[in-house]
């Protein structure tokens, strides 16, 4: 019987060991996922930003003049 409790713990603190590794291995993952979501979002917005700077400084020649 105290070795079934000896092995029991041994399993159970391999179990929570691995558990901490997958989540922290998951929590390292959704980090840098949500990083390059957060770096591809900044470059749209600066792009998007450029490209209005643009047209406003060389505006189309389609427009009319009076």
């Amino acid at each position: 019987m105290e070795m079934m409790i000896g092995e029991v713990r041994q399993i159970s603190w391999i179990i929570a060991f691995l558990g901490r590794s997958v989540v922290s291995e998951f929590c390292i993952f959704l980090g840098v996922t949500l990083a390059d979501r957060r770096y591809y979002l900044l470059a749209h917005c600066l792009q998007h930003n450029n490209d209005q700077r643009e047209r406003t400084a060389f505006p189309t020649a389609d427009r009319t003049t009076d």
